[in-house]
């Protein structure tokens, strides 16, 4: 504001090189926008803000690709699984946010439907702070309750990637030195975690290929409450850690879920069958 006053708004009406410069980069903004089908940016002193055209704002990044969940390219983050989850969540609801990256569940998810609670965990400390930011932006951070843990089939520490944005990814322990820059999260299991809680109705997990880890320290969570279970599962992922897709389908069959292929098919919708 400061700037506008002390510099554009003695130039208005003037016609002169300033203005006429000025209205060009504007006119030039539109454009971009625009062309990469974006719905609008705000630049303040914040940080940069992209308008998803559905009631949110996502921080941006400049250079970092869906840095703001693909609304920066008008392509917003899974809406199709959004809305299930918030369609088929009971009435005073607790969500899990298992992998919870910047936000584009827990966020939405709580603008829709603020009877839930929310508990998200994403370890990455950039993504976590992002998550924060993008909670606050959008009226909701008292609603989350984020933490900055991994999950695992066990209380341990575990190294974690830090420069592949949504794909970041817990470095294996048969990987040995990884050549790929890390940072040191503490892991726990969602069954200590949740061990307090009177109910669990559905769990998002987006963990790059560790869901087994993550299922199996969940089990008891499984058998209590047997929530919904939204879950990417993806092949090229699993075989990071030495086992296959099916094995994570077989193991949710176990406990006796079915599912079904929701969006783009690398998510699958989880739900318990009747017993007997």
């Amino acid at each position: 504001m400061a700037f506008y006053q002390e510099r554009v708004a003695p130039r208005i009406g003037r016609g002169d090189r300033a203005t006429l410069e000025l209205s060009d980069w504007a006119a030039r903004g539109e454009q971009l926008v625009r062309k990469h089908g974006t719905h609008a940016i705000s630049f303040e002193r914040d940080g940069i803000w992209v308008d998803d055209g559905d009631g949110s704002q996502w921080l941006y990044t400049p250079g970092v690709p869906g840095s703001a969940l693909w609304t920066e390219f008008g392509s917003p983050h899974e809406q199709e699984e959004v809305r299930l989850l918030a369609e088929r969540l009971p009435e005073g609801g607790v969500f899990v946010d298992a992998g919870a990256n910047a936000g584009s569940h827990c966020v939405k998810l709580a603008q829709r439907r603020p009877d839930l609670r929310v508990i998200a965990f994403e370890p990455a400390a950039a993504a976590f702070e992002t998550l924060l930011r993008n909670a606050e932006r959008n009226g909701v951070a008292e609603r989350i309750d984020a933490s900055r843990l991994a999950l695992w089939d066990r209380d341990t520490a575990l190294s974690l990637t830090t420069r592949l944005q949504g794909e970041n990814f817990v470095v294996p322990s048969s990987a040995g030195s990884s050549s790929e820059a890390t940072e040191s999260v503490e892991a726990k299991t969602l069954d200590g975690l949740l061990s307090g809680r009177d109910r669990v109705d559905a769990i998002k997990c987006d963990v790059e290929g560790a869901e087994l880890a993550v299922l199996n320290g969940a089990a008891i969570t499984l058998e209590r409450f047997h929530p919904i279970l939204l879950i990417e599962i993806e092949e090229r992922h699993t075989r990071r850690y030495g086992h296959s897709a099916e094995e994570v389908f077989d193991l949710l069959a176990a406990h006796g879920y079915r599912h079904e292929p929701v969006g783009e098919g690398r998510n699958f919708l989880f739900s318990a069958q009747p017993a007997g």
